[in-house]
């Protein structure tokens, strides 16, 4: 199914062609490399003809920054923000160099089933966006396991060192965790308010926030009271 990367309900069903899935589809092209471009030939689709923002991507991985990697048929690797592993997405490019692009998710056609609804009202992609989540679309044992990957990684390439052994990740819990955190405080002529909170997602401007569900309960619940002082 196809759904919009604001997380509304599926808008349109993906019928059955020669046998696959319209996303199953897409994806073995992608994979399928040469033979891929027969199959397009073939089967008179026009895959090969899109353009770059239009292309169907398979997300492999996820950086520390939660953007989903992928790469397209030439091998250029693409990173994009909202989409995670194992998803079949389309990308909005909004920054291109040689060797890499960068993103944002626009359709999700094939979802991952580590996919959870977020439980911030200000997180997400669209404007104004607290800035201080990156994985509340992820599910909480996910989150860990991707951490303990990145650790591993930057051990191997930094230091060429390799664990003999993994302890069990230590993991708290998901919410009300976030006794220290930095918040900002201006007074915003423009809305006559001032406003508490984390920055906005890639933006020097503070989100306008009314809670926060990372903070402990008695933090958030004052977020309100404090901007009327």
């Amino acid at each position: 199914m196809t759904r919009s990367a604001r997380g509304v309900a599926p808008v349109l069903a993906l019928g059955y062609l020669g046998g696959f899935r319209a996303h199953a589809l897409g994806e073995c092209l992608v994979d399928l490399g040469a033979y891929g471009q027969v199959l397009r030939r073939a089967l008179g689709c026009v895959y090969s003809n899109l353009q770059p923002s239009q292309e169907w991507l398979k997300v492999e991985s996820l950086d520390l920054e939660a953007q989903g990697v992928a790469h397209r048929a030439d091998g250029k690797v693409v990173f994009i923000e909202g989409a995670l592993p194992s998803e079949i997405v389309s990308v909005k490019v909004g920054r291109k160099k040689n060797n890499w692009e960068q993103g944002v998710v626009t359709e999700i056609h094939h979802e991952s089933s580590q996919r959870v609804t977020p439980g911030c009202p200000h997180f997400g992609l669209h404007q104004g966006a607290c800035g201080g989540c990156k994985m509340q679309h992820l599910d909480a044992s996910a989150q860990v396991a991707i951490k303990q990957r990145v650790l591993e990684d930057n051990l191997w390439h930094l230091a060429k060192v390799k664990a003999e052994s993994l302890l069990r990740p230590i993991q708290g819990p998901a919410w009300g965790y976030r006794y220290r955190a930095r918040l900002s405080v201006r007074y915003v002529a423009k809305k006559g308010e001032v406003l508490i909170g984390f920055h906005e997602r890639k933006s020097r401007y503070i989100a306008d926030m009314q809670v926060c569900p990372i903070l402990p309960p008695k933090v958030s619940a004052m977020l309100l009271p404090l901007r009327g002082l």
